[in-house]
């Protein structure tokens, strides 16, 4: 669904890590009827991959939820490949194979 209406104001950033490089970002509607098209920010998110990380940010890019885009757990490289939304969460694939989940309220399940 394209967020053509959701307006990001001048004021509200996204303040990015030294040499961290956006690679993809995908919009998705939160609001509660599938069909309504988001007017305000807390109705819509983007999931943000960067060389460094996966986040997930507000309409108006409030951080909600993040994880390392390179590193599994015990720091065994574990790149994040692909992501694709459903519905209010967000799935990724690593390069492992794995497929995880990492929720807009910041819960991060393997």
């Amino acid at each position: 669904m394209l967020l053509h209406s959701l307006q990001v104001h001048p004021e509200h950033t996204l303040q990015l890590q030294s040499s961290e490089r956006v690679i993809s970002v995908s919009w998705q509607n939160l609001a509660q009827a599938p069909s309504e098209v988001p007017q305000e920010p807390h109705q819509a998110a983007a999931a943000i991959l960067t060389t460094q990380r996966l986040m997930i940010v507000s309409g108006d890019l409030t951080l909600l939820a993040s994880v390392d885009a390179s590193c599994g757990s015990l720091g065994v490289p574990n790149s994040i490949t692909s992501f694709v939304w459903a519905g209010p969460a967000l799935l990724y694939m690593t390069a492992a194979g794995q497929v995880r989940l990492l929720g807009h309220m910041g819960k991060r399940q393997d």
